[in-house]
């Protein structure tokens, strides 16, 4: 199955415990695989979600850029959840 940018904004909002705009969650996403691009992890088979310390390095960088990027007014706490639901969304993509 292909990545899906609705999809994967429906399935972070279903993961999550709070009501979080479409374009907040996007904003991560795009964060996201800015990450990728930088570190030549844009195949969805590179599977960061296995490897903590890849882990670690993607909610720092995401951490930073929300900080940077003032219009985003997320808690670390959400963004933490925002960015392990997307992990889990681009693993769905695998069982199919």
């Amino acid at each position: 199955m292909e990545f899906d940018e609705d999809k994967a904004i429906e399935f972070i909002q279903n993961c999550l415990d709070v009501i979080i705009s479409s374009d907040d969650i996007l904003d991560i996403i795009d964060i996201i695989w800015d990450f990728y691009e930088d570190n030549d992890l844009l195949e969805i088979s590179a599977n960061i979600e296995e490897d903590d310390v890849e882990i670690s390095k993607l909610l720092s960088y995401v951490q930073l850029m929300v900080t940077k990027n003032k219009w985003l007014n997320l808690k670390t706490d959400i963004v933490e959840k925002i960015v392990l639901a997307e992990l889990a969304y681009e693993k769905s993509l695998d069982d199919f």
